[in-house]
């Protein structure tokens, strides 16, 4: 019998949704917690170790300036990733990618990931209904 636990280090890298705070009391109850929780369960002779860089606020440019410092020194063996929600700040427009900036940033990302990293993610745009701050600003009419 081998003694020691094999360790999975998950990175966690985007803004609020991955980041996981808005809107839960009990640290205990952050998504990635219940996440480590169920793999743990599943795989009991596996450390599922979770890094959380995630940065809640910030756009897929601002998300990606930071990579070398907040994502590479974990070489993870997953990545799980969410970008794109606060891509469109009609208050700051620079914050807004130009045409094709999204996809090379994406590209960027997954070139630049350490080859045993696997990543898994979801690019979004943001929703704009009545509820968005943005349905009332002047940019939006």
């Amino acid at each position: 019998m081998a003694w020691g636990m094999r360790n999975i280090v998950i990175c966690l890298y985007g803004s609020s949704i991955m980041e996981g705070r808005i809107g839960v009391d009990d640290p205990q109850d952050r998504w990635y917690n219940v996440f480590q929780k169920l793999l743990s369960r599943a795989h009991p002779d596996i450390c599922f170790p979770i890094v959380n860089s995630a940065v809640g606020g910030e756009s897929t440019r601002e998300i990606m300036q930071r990579f070398d410092r907040d994502m590479l020194p974990y070489n993870p063996d997953f990545c799980l990733f969410m970008v794109g929600g606060n891509n469109h700040d009609c208050q700051n427009p620079s914050r807004i990618p130009a045409e094709g900036e999204l996809p090379a940033l994406l590209d960027s990302f997954v070139t630049r990931l350490p080859k045993e990293t696997r990543p898994g993610g979801v690019v979004f745009s943001p929703v704009v209904d009545d509820l968005h701050f943005a349905a009332r600003h002047p940019a939006f009419r």
